[in-house]
């Protein structure tokens, strides 16, 4: 199942699976028979072990030799599923280069937590190149469609510096997400939840549920993020306050809150 044994004239050497083509061979038999002639290169010979290493995909051109030309950025591809993991999904594509679909990259909106639930492996399937880079040999690929970005019309219906009415789908230890439409969610991180310190937890604040008033401050439409604010909805008072201090100024000042990004200190009431 590793692979063939080849007689080279009196010597067996070794053609592992790995070295076959340069497309994945799932097993030897698929592709040899016992008694076949084939043609190889000799990779390696070790004279110690007596072991002798052959090849037949080094007889063929790699397709990594040109794939920065062939494969730019947004280039519509396919191939088959390959492989599964709980990171993502490798796509073999018909020259043998495999991509790497990540699990982020699986759909605009379904929020995939395995991929083997949402791909299967030997179906074909259709993505776009994100980043070539041949000195890895690594291709990133991804499912979801440019054309069809769900965040391009979200942009045009919520613009930067609009507020939006929504809805809290769920609280996390940094923040939490909102609802955007289309199963999409946006972002407000716990830094913009107020101007002034903090001492509770987002859940100790929000509930999935709540109806809520936001303010989108960026949409990011390649990444698939939207970043929202509460606070900026409001003026921020510590404006008023800029002229009483200078920088290098040294205070003496209460700690009033101890976060994960930070430490709060009341400089004056309030």
């Amino acid at each position: 199942n590793f692979g063939a044994f080849v007689d080279i004239g009196g010597i067996d050497g070794l053609l592992h699976v790995k070295d076959m083509g340069w497309k994945r061979v799932e097993h030897p038999g698929d592709l040899l028979q016992v008694g076949d002639i084939i043609q190889v290169k000799v990779l390696r010979f070790e004279t110690e072990s007596e072991k002798i290493a052959l090849g037949t995909k080094q007889l063929l051109p790699d397709p990594w030799s040109d794939a920065e030309t062939r494969y730019r950025i947004g280039t519509e591809v396919s191939g088959d599923v390959v492989g599964l993991t709980d990171f993502g999904a490798f796509v073999m594509l018909d020259d043998g280069i495999e991509g790497l679909v990540h699990i982020s990259e699986l759909s605009w909106t379904e929020k995939v937590t395995r991929p083997s639930d949402f791909l299967k492996r030997g179906e074909p399937a259709t993505a776009w190149v994100l980043r070539c880079d041949i000195e890895r040999r690594r291709l990133g690929l991804t499912l979801r469609n440019p054309a069809e970005n769900p965040w391009q019309r979200v942009r045009e219906r919520h613009p930067v510096g609009e507020k939006v009415s929504t809805k809290v789908t769920k609280t996390v230890e940094f923040g939490l997400f909102v609802d955007l439409g289309e199963g999409l969610e946006g972002l407000v991180h716990v830094s913009d939840f107020s101007w002034g310190p903090m001492s509770k937890e987002p859940n100790e604040l929000y509930s999935a549920g709540d109806e809520i008033d936001v303010m989108v401050l960026d949409i990011d439409e390649e990444r698939g993020r939207a970043n929202l604010g509460i606070k900026q909805l409001n003026d921020d008072l510590t404006n008023e306050l800029i002229g009483n201090y200078t920088v290098g100024q040294i205070l003496d000042c209460a700690v009033t809150s101890i976060q994960s990004y930070g430490v709060f200190a009341e400089l004056e009431a309030g």
